[in-house]
Formats: structure tokens, sequence, C-alpha cells
């Protein structure tokens, strides 16, 4: 029943019949006490009750949720409830949530694997794979593998994604086709990424966005981008193979306060800088950089808070699909793109939405779980991952206070 309904099916489609065919047996419903609702015989709890559309809407909120941010306060509708029951010895069940990897992340991969026959049958039959990486909490990242048979192919597969299903939520798709390894190995992007004609694969679109997207320009409408790596065809010319060039250390400058060239120096065509929260002209300061330096064949250049590790390339990764409106915080040039993967506090760089903290644990529940540790036989202690995120909380609470 849990993953039931989380699945993304389509609408019509009732979740007890995937409840049953995943459990191999039928749901077996009975009569709601107070309504004429029917619900399996076998769940814990049974909360009924009732919607009136004519009720005023309530504030709900915040709560520290599976994208790493607390989803932020905001008016929904009154649940009314008539009646309360539950079997013998019922279990609540739930799951910790918060910067990935957490145990929602494999209900999202679960959903990866069981619906890519669907996808593949019903919407897009040029799919052969998908891998929905757990830094995109499962709706910012898609990375899709087509069978490439014709111009603009890969285009195609990323605008039909982009209107199907809860596929509409996903901000970034980065199409492959002719990919040596896994899908799940970042490894395979690496060329295609140095290859890449910036003017040719890269496009933006608008759309449905989760609600739970903290940096969208309004609640669960914004940018897209797809990165289009797939073999190049009659009318696709092909990048050319320009060296990476980037010195060992660079020295930051301006709203700058620190750049990181290692993943360029491994072959990749990025380089992470750590800047200001201020209003910055990010053109200038990258190309005063890429002159000053002599960079030649980066292609992305991905600004974000200066409070980030370098080289802590999955939780940029994260922060990145989080905190980038593919349309508002992009500058696409003929070369390259830069990407603005600052968090985007109340009144600054022309955002007007509450912005929110990173997800973390209070010191009382880290020092309680330390403390039991050793009596649940869990092995080696492991640090809690708030330590490694503390420098990321802004000010107490869910949401920032602070506008500088």
């Amino acid at each position: 029943y849990t993953y039931s309904a989380t699945a993304p099916l389509p609408d019509g489609i009732d979740e007890y019949i995937l409840s049953g065919f995943i459990r191999g047996k039928s749901v077996k419903l009975v009569k709601c006490i107070t309504s004429d609702l029917r619900v399996p015989s076998d769940c814990d709890f049974v909360i009924e009750g009732y919607v009136d559309t004519a009720q005023d809407k309530v504030i709900e909120g915040p709560f520290g949720d599976h994208t790493g941010f607390y989803s932020l306060e905001d008016k929904y509708p009154v649940f009314n409830v008539t009646c309360i029951t539950h079997r013998k010895n019922a279990v609540y069940t739930a799951t910790v949530v918060g910067v990935p990897p957490q145990e929602d992340a494999y209900i999202g991969m679960a959903t990866e694997r069981i619906f890519l026959a669907p996808i593949k049958a019903v919407m897009q039959p040029d799919i052969r794979d998908m891998y929905l990486p757990i830094e995109g909490v499962a709706h910012n990242i898609a990375i899709i593998d087509i069978e490439k048979s014709y111009t603009g192919q890969g285009f195609k597969v990323a605008s039909g994604l982009w209107g199907a299903g809860q596929m509409m939520f996903n901000k970034f798709i980065i199409v492959t086709s002719d990919r040596v390894g896994e899908l799940t190995n970042y490894d395979i992007l690496k060329e295609p990424l140095r290859r890449m004609n910036v003017s040719e694969a890269v496009i933006t679109s608008r759309g449905p966005l989760d609600v739970l997207d903290h940096n969208s320009p309004v609640c669960g409408y914004g940018g897209k981008m797809c990165f289009d790596f797939s073999e190049r065809v009659e009318y696709e010319s092909q990048g050319a193979d320009i060296e990476i060039v980037v010195p060992d250390e660079v020295s930051a400058k301006g709203g700058f306060v620190s750049v990181s060239t290692a993943m360029a120096q491994q072959g990749w065509s990025v380089i992470f800088i750590g800047a200001d929260r201020a209003e910055l002209d990010l053109r200038v300061e990258v190309e005063g950089l890429i002159s000053e330096n002599n960079i030649k064949g980066v292609k992305v250049f991905v600004v974000v808070d200066k409070e980030h590790d370098l080289t802590d390339y999955p939780t940029l990764v994260w922060v990145t699909a989080g905190n980038v409106d593919p349309v508002r915080d992009s500058i696409v040039e003929s070369d390259y793109i830069i990407l603005d993967a600052r968090s985007k506090f109340t009144g600054l760089n022309g955002f007007d939405r509450p912005w929110p903290n990173v997800v973390l644990q209070s010191e009382a529940v880290i020092q309680s779980v330390d403390k039991m540790w050793g009596d649940l036989g869990l092995g080696e202690h492991i640090e809690s991952p708030t330590r490694k995120y503390e420098k990321l909380r802004f000010s107490e609470g869910a949401d920032v206070k602070i506008t500088k």
C-alpha cells in the first residue's frame, strides 16, 4: 500500500490493482464506518472524513521533505475527521527524509525500474533505458538513453517526457544514445559533455514542477533544460573535441570566493565556483575568470554558495539540481553555460518567495541516537549526516530569516 500510494500511475488506474499485483493476491475491501468509501481490510489505520470545498483553506507546514529542504508553510484544504479505526497491534510506518540518500530514495529507485517498461511501451518507445540519480530526488534529474535514428530525436523525447504523467515535474533531462557502460556511471557523460556544441545541444522550456520545488519562480511552475548528448546525425553538427586547459589553482576575485578546477583536471568540462550571495553579473565574472586564467574547453560553470566543499560532488549535484531554475538561473553562451546554484534568499537576485533551510537533525536528536548506538548493535558508529551539512543551515527554523 505504501509503495502503491507513491507510484506514478496514469489517471483512472486504481492503486489497489497495483497493490494486488505486487503482493500476488487481490486486495479485500470493506466499507468505511462513516462513508460509502471502501478501504483495505488489512491496513493498519483508517482515517475517515471529508473535505468541504466551501471551507477556507488553512496553513500547513513547514515540513522536512525528501528534497533535502523544508517545504514551507502554505494554505491547503481542511480534512474534517469523522472516524479513526485501526487493526490490533497496528504499526504506524514512516520514512526518514532529508538530504539524499535517505530511505525514500530507494522507493524512487524501485519506481525507475518498475515503470521503465510502461514508459517505453506507451509513451516513448524510443527509450532504451532510464536512470533517475538519487541526487536528483526522483524528479530533478533524468538520464535517458535512446535508440537514435533521426535529427532532433533527443529533444523530441525530452519534450514528450515533460508532457507525460509525473515526468512533467522533471527539471533536467540528459539524453544519450551511444553510451559505453551503465547509465548509473556518470563517466559515460564525460566525453559527450566535452564535445558538446552548446548552441545546438541545449534547450530550455517551462512547465509544471513539483510543488515542493523551492526554487521555482512561482509554486509548481518553472524552467526546464535538456542536454542532448545523443549521437550526432544528419544536420546535427559534431562539437569540436577541444582540449581542456585549466591551471592547477585559480585565484578567486570579485564576488567569487573559491574556485575548484579538480573536475576539469580529471577530464570533466566543469568548474565549480563558490561565491557570495550578492547581486553579481555572473557573465562578466566568468568571462574574467576565463581570460585571466587562460581557461579553455570548459563547457559548464556552476556557481554555488561559498559554504560548500567544492570537491563534494554528490552534494554539489544535489544542490545544483535543487537550487537552479533552468530558465532564470542559466546563462547560455555560444560555447559554455553558467548555472547559478546559490541560495536565493528572499529579496536577493530577483527572488521573492521564502527560502527554505536544509533539513537537519537537532542537537538533541543527534546526541540521543549517538547514546543508543552501541546498545542497538549497529556496528561501528557512523557520524550524523547533519554534521556535514551544518554550515548550510543559515538560521534557526525551517526558512531563512536573513536577507544577506
